[in-house]
């Protein structure tokens, strides 16, 4: 019996710990619809409408439910340098979030041509994970995606990131 009371809260810890990282795939979507783009992205993920900069039309989030899950959209009322802001945005992340990481580069993200690049390596030096980027511009718009996970919930939030990269459309 003085077993089981010892062992009692550390099975109550172990048994809240794993129901909280416990993933349902929900396929229930919400959608963005502005004049100048759409999206649809996961009912469990949220937008973040506490950041000072949030301007749905302009700069958000839409955050993950793990521990740093989220992408970040910026879009332009006009025709921006690609390869600037994706290689402005790679010498941030490797400066201050992924120092060490490696980079490899891409150009299709959903329907769209432009220029991307993936980083991998350790989010703050500690945790595994991943950094992907894009920006496409066209003669009247433009927008810059950038997304990041841990590695340890690629499997929970991948359908998302996938779900918002597939339905991402700009209207003009």
């Amino acid at each position: 019996m003085k077993i089981f009371l010892l062992l009692f809260p550390l099975l109550i810890f172990i048994s809240c710990d794993s129901l909280n990282n416990k993933y349902v795939d929900d396929k229930r979507e919400k959608n963005i619809n502005r004049p100048a783009f759409e999206l649809k992205y996961p009912a469990s993920w949220n937008i973040d409408t506490l950041d000072t900069d949030y301007d749905i039309d302009g700069y958000f989030s839409i955050v993950a439910p793990v521990d740093d899950g989220v992408s970040v959209f910026v879009i332009y009322n006009t025709s921006i340098n690609e390869e600037e802001h994706v290689s402005a945005q790679v010498k941030a992340h490797l400066k201050k979030i992924i120092k060490n990481g490696t980079v490899s580069y891409f150009d299709k993200w959903g329907i769209f041509k432009g220029h991307g690049a993936i980083i991998k390596g350790k989010t703050l030096g500690v945790w595994k994970g991943e950094v992907k980027i894009f920006c496409h511009s066209n003669d009247s718009c433009s927008f810059l995606n950038v997304s990041q996970y841990l590695d340890r919930d690629k499997e929970r939030v991948l359908t998302g990131f996938q779900l918002i990269e597939s339905s991402f459309k700009l209207k003009q």
